[in-house]
């Protein structure tokens, strides 16, 4: 009849309209599972949208990821090559000198790990401009600073003092203003001596050996004004307990002295290390 619904076709509110009119109704029964089946369905939709907006919402987020890593990315490739462009052109005036960095986390006391000084040609050292080289006993010395025996001395010193552990010998052979340590710059005593005492800890050693090249020693009295740099080639060992790493180290080891003989510049250039 025109007009008129079956309870297939009862909205959710026109059932509620027919539970309330008619409650002992023959036909409330059917309502109800009616009802139910159109409240199921509402929140079966409501879930799926509820579930859409989630999906598109992390949609929305892994782009804006995306699109905020590549822009670092470029950033970080415009910047570097920037700094390289302009590295370059300082370079090609004269205006600073480049040092190739070598990274070696099994040797270095300092917190960087790192060490940073040029690559030593043994065979060229007598043509640097104001080196004073000695390469055994024949070789002759001027120097206004220190003396061979002097260098070898303090050398000596050095190796004992760190294969022995004696750090109070150690603190006396530095000044306490320290320009270069490693990688560190502008520091103290205070800092050198500490990564002496956590050296061992941090790479896990138990023993130090040098043997030392004599016949590769060199001081420098034309560095820089009121100090001396001396340098010699040893072959360091170290005991580890993790055998698996570097243990053998072929190293020219660099010292700048003040005109108290104190060090106030050690830094290493690693030629071999197995």
């Amino acid at each position: 009849m025109k007009g008129y619904k079956t309870i297939k076709e009862f909205n959710l509110q026109e059932c509620e309209d027919f539970l309330r009119l008619y409650p002992v109704s023959a036909l409330c029964e059917e309502v109800k599972w009616r009802k139910q089946y159109l409240v199921d369905e509402s929140v079966q939709k409501e879930a799926k949208k509820q579930s859409e907006r989630v999906a598109l919402q992390q949609a929305q987020e892994r782009a804006f990821r995306k699109r905020r890593i590549r822009i670092w990315i470029g950033i970080s490739l415009f910047l570097v090559v920037t700094s390289v462009i302009v590295i370059l052109s300082l370079a090609e005036k004269n205006e600073i000198s480049i040092e190739p960095v070598q990274n070696n986390e099994n040797l270095i006391v300092d917190e960087a790990d790192t060490i940073s000084t040029p690559i030593v040609d043994n065979d060229n050292l007598n043509a640097e401009e104001g080196m004073v080289v000695e390469m055994g006993e024949d070789a002759g010395l001027n120097s206004d600073y220190i003396s061979t025996e002097e260098a070898e001395e303090i050398i000596s010193s050095y190796c004992s003092a760190v294969s022995e552990g004696n750090l109070a010998h150690l603190r006396e052979m530095y000044a306490y203003n320290i320009d270069r340590y490693h990688s560190k710059y502008n520091t103290t005593v205070d800092y050198v001596i500490d990564a002496h005492k956590r050296y061992d800890e941090k790479f896990g050693v138990y023993g130090k050996h040098f043997d030392v090249q004599w016949n590769t020693l060199t001081i420098d009295n034309a560095k820089k004004e009121e100090s001396t740099t001396i340098s010699i080639v040893l072959d360091y060992r170290i005991d580890r307990y993790d055998i698996s790493k570097k243990s053998h180290f072929t190293l020219r080891k660099f010292f700048v002295l003040n005109d108290d003989k104190k060090i106030i510049e050690e830094y290493d250039d690693i030629i071999e290390s197995y």
